[in-house]
């Protein structure tokens, strides 16, 4: 049996991630959406990141200071979506 999954990295960026940002969108009664991109060198070939997907955490709290977390979970950024991350909450 062989595996359609494919390895996922865990790389130590040297550089924040996020270079390209973190956004909120498409807002409903129950939920919105996340957007994020790894980019930590948005500026080469491969935008710093590896051929493997690579495991997103994310967090959603009540209050600024993150004391009182609502929702929490991980995505993953694979390769063949430029390493975006798309949740719906």
């Amino acid at each position: 049996m062989v595996s359609s999954t494919r390895a996922i990295a865990h790389p130590t960026f040297l550089r924040y991630p996020f270079r390209l940002g973190i956004a909120s969108g498409d807002p409903s009664p129950d939920g919105f959406v996340i957007w994020t991109r790894l980019a930590p060198d948005p500026f080469a070939e491969d935008y710093g990141m590896p051929m493997q997907a690579v495991e997103v955490g994310y967090q959603v709290a009540e209050d600024r200071g993150f004391q009182t977390i609502v929702r929490q979970g991980t995505a993953l950024a694979r390769p063949e979506l430029g390493h975006s991350v798309h949740v719906e909450l």
